[in-house]
């Protein structure tokens, strides 16, 4: 039986005649999802009424909806049809608004109403403005938000963007995201995050760089010498714990490892045993990381009152149904422990904190006793099943660790989550510039920094070596403010607008002392040649039996879409 047929079967037995029609309609629309939808509305029948399943179904046909029933865009829609709709809407608000943006009523300000009326506009298809804070923006700022609204290209990230969050936060919804049907992300997202990724190599494979000694390399390889390799990014972050650690022994702190968790109403899903929360509420995981995000800066405000700075890191990560919640791993003074936990704890309970087991599973803390082990090696294994499974066997659900972390890098990359953040500490921007010298300091450095060069050489070492410990000392310490620090980041602001008439500016290297300039990036790349698309054959991945195998298929396109060049 086919899958409309299979959806047609669940919902046989709710509703009048004219229901089956209004249902299948629905079922054609979204074929990946109609088993799913028909479950979802049998549930809904049984609970309430067909006529109450009926609307929620027609909630989740316009909420699969990129823009109105008569003038929008499927979820499903492929490259083409999106490039399409790019163009349609991306030439239908130049026309509407170019003359507003640029003609306001008064010289020199802002045409508000034309503004609104973009804005309200750019909703109907899920969208925003693209300038934030539009009403203290000046006439440049809003002149390059709206180029972006007339941009073909613009729209198109846009929607393959909005496409992924929607379908994943739909599938989370139905009961695709969870230990049993798919683990941290639905079996959907995460074959599209391959194929994006494997899309991505083959392109930037295509293109050849070469620097002004002659050197030759292609894009992909430069990626992979950066910290997008996720093996470089893993052992930056270790070294980065490992420094911060040794700091705090000479500092006489001590770790603390705090996990902090959203409320009942933002899981979709228990997990012991795995069935259906009741208390959900619909929240997306965007929504719920929002909410870690407020709880943790009201906290940090607070503590910041009692003069209390900790200084560790934070990581995120989604539980089996892909709802977030932070880890994080402070150092603080023995006696700021107990104000540290409650500050946490009270603003972790603000919310719903009467619910039942709140107490226990809101906030969690764990002091990390030296005698047991390392900080460093307490936090390794969420680094590395975060990253890529390296040296973890299974995930906290029994799942292959390198699995679960393709699976988690997709969830991340889709909804926009920042897995790992520093927290207090020095700039690790200019740690990576400065490792860029290779522990060398040029002749004409040395003539340039006087009296700063033994420091700068002593850093530049440090960060050579690895040695963050070192390297943040040098730097003034973990409470050092960031326009107090030894080195600074050095941009240079290009005489050449971007594509929306936007200043752009490139990071040159690093300004010692807010006084000297010392630069890092010494080699100058440009795109040599970009070889043909029909020169590398995609391939498709299918799932046979539960394996995993290649078929090739027709070449790509010549049709490039990249942006670098």
């Amino acid at each position: 039986m086919n899958p409309i047929g299979k959806a047609n079967e669940i919902t046989a037995p709710f509703g009048v005649l004219g229901c089956k029609q209004f249902r299948e309609g629905i079922f054609s629309k979204h074929l990946p999802l109609c088993i799913a939808l028909a479950h979802q509305y049998k549930r809904e029948a049984l609970k309430s009424s067909y006529i109450e399943a009926n609307r929620q179904l027609l909630q989740c046909d316009q909420f699969l909806t990129i823009g109105s029933k008569a003038i929008g865009l499927s979820i499903y829609s492929d490259d083409d049809e999106v490039r399409a709709f790019a163009e349609l809407k991306a030439d239908a608000f130049r026309r509407k608004y170019v003359e507003s943006f640029h003609r306001a009523r008064v010289p020199g300000t802002k045409n508000v109403f034309a503004i609104k009326s973009c804005i309200k506009e750019l909703a109907i298809y899920g969208l925003s403005f693209p300038c934030r804070n539009w009403r203290v923006a000046n006439d440049d700022q809003i002149k390059q938000a709206a180029a972006r609204v007339f941009d073909q290209q613009w729209w198109r990230r846009q929607i393959r963007q909005l496409q992924g969050v929607l379908l994943e936060t739909m599938n989370r919804q139905l009961g695709l995201v969870n230990k049993e049907m798919g683990i941290y992300a639905s079996n959907f997202l995460v074959q599209r995050y391959r194929e994006a990724k494997r899309r991505n190599a083959n392109l930037m494979s295509l293109v050849e760089m070469e620097n002004d000694l002659g050197e030759t390399a292609t894009l992909q390889e430069l990626n992979e010498s950066s910290v997008s390799n996720p093996v470089n990014r893993r052992n930056e972050f270790m070294v980065r714990v490992v420094g911060f650690e040794e700091i705090a022994k000479e500092c006489g702190d001590v770790g603390v490892f705090i996990t902090l968790t959203a409320p009942s109403k933002y899981h979709a899903y228990l997990s012991n045993p795995c069935r259906r929360n009741t208390k959900f509420a619909g929240y997306s995981v965007k929504e719920t990381q929002t909410y870690l995000n407020n709880v943790w800066k009201r906290s940090r405000a607070s503590l910041s009152r009692l003069r209390i700075k900790p200084y560790g890191f934070r990581i995120v990560e989604p539980h089996h149904d892909g709802t977030p919640h932070w880890h994080m791993l402070f150092f603080v003074k023995p006696h700021q422990i107990e104000a540290l936990t409650s500050t946490l704890s009270r603003y972790a309970l603000q919310e719903d904190g009467d619910e039942k087991g709140a107490s226990e599973h809101r906030l969690k803390v764990e002091e990390i006793d030296p005698s047991k082990g390392s900080a460093a090696g307490y936090i390794a294994k969420y680094v590395s099943k975060n990253i890529d499974g390296f040296g973890v066997p299974f995930d906290n659900y029994g799942n292959d660790a390198a699995s679960s972390a393709e699976r988690i890098v997709a969830w991340a990359s889709t909804h926009g989550i920042r897995q790992f953040q520093q927290i207090g500490g020095v700039s690790v921007t200019v740690y990576r510039e400065l490792r860029r010298l290779n522990g060398h300091v040029p002749q004409s450095v040395k003539e340039l920094l006087g009296d700063d060069l033994e420091k700068f050489e002593q850093v530049t070492e440090c960060a050579d070596k690895g040695d963050w410990g070192g390297y943040t000392r040098l730097m003034g310490g973990v409470d050092v403010k960031r326009k107090e620090q030894f080195l600074r980041i050095c941009y240079f602001i290009k005489e050449e607008c971007g594509k929306y008439s936007q200043p752009l500016k490139k990071l040159v290297g690093v300004v010692v002392s807010q006084v000297s300039t010392v630069l890092t990036r010494l080699r100058t790349w440009v795109v040599k040649s970009i070889r043909k698309p029909s020169t590398i054959v995609c391939q498709k991945v299918a799932k046979i039996d539960g394996n995993e195998t290649i078929e090739s298929s027709a070449p790509w396109s010549s049709v490039n879409n990249c942006t670098i060049w």
